[in-house]
C-alpha cells in the first residue's frame, strides 16, 4: 500500500468519526424535543484493491431514522382510545352532574313524592289541603324536568360546538401533512436529507390522532396517505378534508362525519371527535 492510500483510508476514517459524532451529539441535543427520533449512522467498507486486497478505507451508507412502525401505530391507537375515553368520561360526568340523583331533587325523589301525594289523596279525595299538595308536587316536578331538558340543550350546544372545532382543527392537520408529503418528496426525490420534515410530518399526525383514529401508508415517494378506516383522507400532497354533515329524522337531528372531497362517511371509533359523535348519539 502506498502512503497516498494510507492517506486516503485515514482521512475516511476520521470523517466517518467524524459524522458518526455530529449524529450522536444531536441525538443527545434533542433528547427532551417533542417529535424528535434518534438517528443512527450506517459505515461500510469502501472495498478493496491492488493486489493484496487492501480496503480503500470507510464510508457513510446514510443517517435514519430510527422509528418502530409497528409501535408508532399501536401508540397513535392509544392516543385515540385515550382522548375518546376522556370525551366519555367529561360527559358522563356532565349527565350524572345535572340528574344530581344523590340529592333531594332529583328526578326520582320528586316523581315519588308525586304519586305518595296521589295515593294519600286517594285515601281523602275531598280534602283541599291533599289537592293543594297534589298540586304544588306536580309543579315541582314540571320544573325540574322543564330545568333538565334545559340543561341537557345547553349539553347538546356545548357537543356541537367542540365536534366543529374539533373538525376544523383535524382539517388544518390535514392540510399540513399534506404540504409535508409535497417538502419530503421534492427533497427526497433531489437526494436531499428530510429527516426534520419526517419528524415535523410524524408530530401532526400524532395530533390528528388524538382527534380521529387514524393509519398511515408510506409510499416509495417518502409521503404518506392518511386513513380513517379504509378511507383515505389524505393522498399525497392532497388533503380531501373533513366535514361534518346533519341530518333530520322527524324531531332527531343526526350528526355524521364525512370526507370533504366526496361526501364518503366515515365510520370515526376514536379520538375526540369519536367520543364526541358517541355521546352526541346517546
Amino acid at each position: 500500500m502506498s502512503l497516498n492510500g494510507a492517506l486516503q483510508i485515514g482521512q475516511s476514517a476520521l470523517f466517518a468519526s467524524s459524522a458518526a459524532l455530529q449524529v450522536a451529539g444531536n441525538n443527545m441535543a434533542n433528547a427532551a424535543t417533542q417529535g424528535f427520533h434518534r438517528r443512527t449512522i450506517s459505515l461500510a467498507p469502501l472495498g478493496s484493491g491492488g493486489v493484496a486486497g487492501f480496503g480503500q478505507g470507510v464510508q457513510i451508507l446514510n443517517v435514519r431514522r430510527e422509528v418502530d412502525i409497528a409501535l408508532q401505530a399501536r401508540y397513535r391507537d392509544s392516543l385515540s382510545q385515550e382522548m375518546r375515553a376522556a370525551m366519555d368520561f367529561r360527559y358522563a360526568s356532565a349527565i350524572e352532574t345535572l340528574q344530581n340523583e344523590l340529592s333531594e331533587n332529583d328526578v326520582s325523589s320528586l316523581l315519588s313524592q308525586f304519586f305518595n301525594s296521589f295515593s294519600e289523596l286517594a285515601n281523602n279525595p275531598s280534602d283541599h289541603a291533599m289537592r293543594a299538595v297534589v298540586v304544588q308536587e306536580g309543579v315541582s316536578l314540571a320544573a325540574r324536568l322543564s330545568s333538565l331538558r334545559s340543561d341537557y340543550n345547553t349539553v347538546l350546544q356545548e357537543v356541537n360546538q367542540s365536534l366543529s372545532i374539533s373538525v376544523s382543527a383535524a382539517n388544518d392537520m390535514l392540510e399540513q401533512i399534506a404540504q409535508i408529503n409535497q417538502q419530503i418528496s421534492t427533497q427526497e426525490g433531489a437526494g436531499s436529507d428530510a429527516t426534520a420534515l419526517r419528524d415535523q410530518r410524524d408530530t401532526v399526525i400524532d395530533e390528528l390522532a388524538q382527534l380521529v383514529d387514524v393509519s398511515v401508508i408510506e409510499k416509495a415517494s417518502g409521503s404518506v396517505d392518511v386513513l380513517v378506516g379504509s378511507i383515505p383522507v389524505v393522498i399525497g400532497s392532497e388533503s380531501r378534508g373533513l366535514e361534518l354533515r346533519q341530518t333530520n329524522e322527524g324531531n332527531t337531528t343526526h350528526m355524521s362525519l364525512r370526507v370533504g372531497a366526496d361526501g364518503t362517511s366515515l365510520n370515526v371509533n376514536g379520538g375526540a371527535i369519536g367520543g364526541l359523535l358517541t355521546q352526541r348519539a346517546e
